[in-house]
């Protein structure tokens, strides 16, 4: 049986960065890492950043991305409308995608991000920022 295991928060400077780990007998496969804006009354960015999604390659192709990302989404949501309702500001998930990756970038639409056709160069790569409003 496949059990989502730990999530972790940390405070990292200006973001409040929420870790979710999947542990199968008793071995990390995989993790995938949440970043929401820190003290919201104040702050005025409204991004938040699903910035990784790592799982082992023996286990991959099993559901574990899905489930992590999933994760993710769901704890944006909150974030989403709870900072809506108490500050009315309006969060959006945010991940960045190899340009060239369209494999990814479709796997990625399943989860309704949206393909901005905006890119970001880091280093020698170029991505493609995908969001969910």
């Amino acid at each position: 049986i496949i059990e989502f295991d730990k999530h972790l928060n940390i405070r990292y400077m200006k973001y409040f960065v929420t870790l979710f780990i999947k542990i199968e007998d008793e071995k990390i496969v995989g993790f995938s890492v949440f970043e929401s804006p820190n003290c919201p009354h104040i702050n005025p960015n409204t991004k938040c950043f699903m910035s990784y999604v790592f799982i082992l390659p023996n286990f991959r192709r099993r559901g574990i991305g899905s489930e992590l990302i999933m994760e993710v989404i769901e704890l944006f949501n909150y974030a989403r409308e709870t900072t809506k309702l108490l500050f009315g500001k309006n969060y959006k998930l945010q991940i960045e995608v190899e340009k060239n990756d369209l494999q990814l970038i479709e796997y990625y639409e399943r989860f309704e991000f949206k393909n901005t056709h905006k890119t970001k160069q880091i280093l020698e790569k170029m991505y493609v920022i995908m969001v969910i409003n």
